[in-house]
């Protein structure tokens, strides 16, 4: 985990995705950037495993996944 300084976790990378004021804040005053990030794969799968999620959501969640390291 080399690099890594924040582990996100699902509610965090949600507000993210919602452009929530509040987080966006303090993701920019911590200047916290995507290659510092991991989530775990528990977050993963509560992203990705929500009922009734679309075709668009599970795309746009992948991709914004795929800057976060990965964690067991």
């Amino acid at each position: 985990m080399s690099g890594i300084k924040y582990i996100l976790d699902t509610n965090f990378i949600i507000s993210i995705m919602k452009s929530d004021v509040s987080t966006l804040t303090m993701v920019n005053e911590l200047n916290i950037l995507a290659s510092e990030c991991a989530c775990s794969v528990i977050t993963r799968i509560e992203l990705l495993g929500f009922h009734g999620i679309t075709l668009n959501e599970d795309a746009l969640i992948r991709q914004k996944l795929s800057a976060f390291t990965c964690v067991n």
